[in-house]
């Protein structure tokens, strides 16, 4: 018996020590030197100021000015590279594109990845540069996990006349639980809130902040949410939430068979078809 509550001890210390590693590595910044990786992409490199920060790096795809815009914004350890193939079949399809990296990814400077918080400011900071550049023109946004997350949060979501959300979790406390869950098991879960300590402690803001289930209540215009049916980092029951709590003009689809993976890439017809019949329908 005593070694049994020894082992069960010790078991506890070392998931203990394993969660603060954990914690510490998801924060680390994930950046990157990026150049144009193939000469078929002729985007221009810009750089959009932030307030009191480094400026944001990105790519803009230029069409007629006169055409809507569409900002991409990618997922969690990425960079805009991740992005490219959505760009290019939108750019094609007569789209102005704007692809950025957001703060503690590729070439945006940031201390910690903050899992949305500091990324919706960058987020508004690149939707009102693409706004400026297309006068009187409409704008959409694609985001991909992280990049959802910081379209919703904050003071307010992001003001675009159409927004596509793919594979976004609830809550941060939902979202750290569903990861302990896959790399500890079902007992995982009881230690999230050591997770959530560390958003508040290690970065400085409470984690109770970054949660798209409210943000998605005041989006005012046509939203598009899709994430697949296997997807165990943001669960099916939060689409289905997410989707309930979104204003219409809304759409869903689950994508059978797909985890949290790039959508695109998983079905790519399926995928160009929607979001070209979602956009040409919202912002034309």
């Amino acid at each position: 018996m005593k070694k049994i509550i020894f082992s069960f001890i010790i078991f506890v210390i070392l998931s203990l020590i394993a969660i603060l590693v954990v914690g510490k590595i998801l924060a680390m910044p994930a950046h990157r030197t990026i150049s144009t990786p193939t000469t078929d992409f002729n985007a221009e490199k810009v750089s959009i100021t932030r307030r009191n920060q480094p400026p944001i790096a990105g790519w803009f795809l230029k069409n007629e000015l006169s055409q809507p815009g569409i900002l991409l914004l990618h997922k969690l350890r990425s960079s805009r590279l991740g992005m490219i193939d959505r760009a290019k079949f939108l750019h094609k399809s007569g789209y102005n594109v704007l692809l950025i990296d957001f703060q503690g990814h590729g070439e945006t400077f940031g201390k910690h990845i903050t899992f949305g918080y500091l990324e919706s400011f960058d987020a508004h900071s690149a939707f009102n540069y693409l706004k400026n550049r297309l006068v009187n023109q409409p704008i959409g946004v694609i985001g991909v996990s992280l990049g959802g997350v910081a379209a919703l949060i904050g003071k307010e979501p992001i003001p675009a006349e159409a927004i596509i959300l793919e594979s976004v979790f609830s809550t941060i406390d939902q979202a750290v639980k569903n990861r302990l869950v896959m790399r500890f098991g079902t007992y995982g879960q009881y230690f999230s809130p050591l997770l959530t300590w560390q958003i508040d402690s290690l970065l400085g803001f409470p984690a109770k902040t970054i949660s798209p289930i409210d943000g998605i209540s005041k989006v005012k215009s046509a939203v598009f949410i899709m994430s697949g049916s296997e997807d165990r980092r943001a669960l099916l029951q939060e689409t289905h939430s997410l989707y309930e709590n979104a204003n219409q003009p809304k759409m869903l689809w689950i994508v059978e068979g797909a985890t949290h993976q790039n959508l695109h890439q998983y079905s790519t017809q399926a995928y160009e078809e929607k979001v070209l019949r979602f956009f040409d329908q919202h912002l034309n």
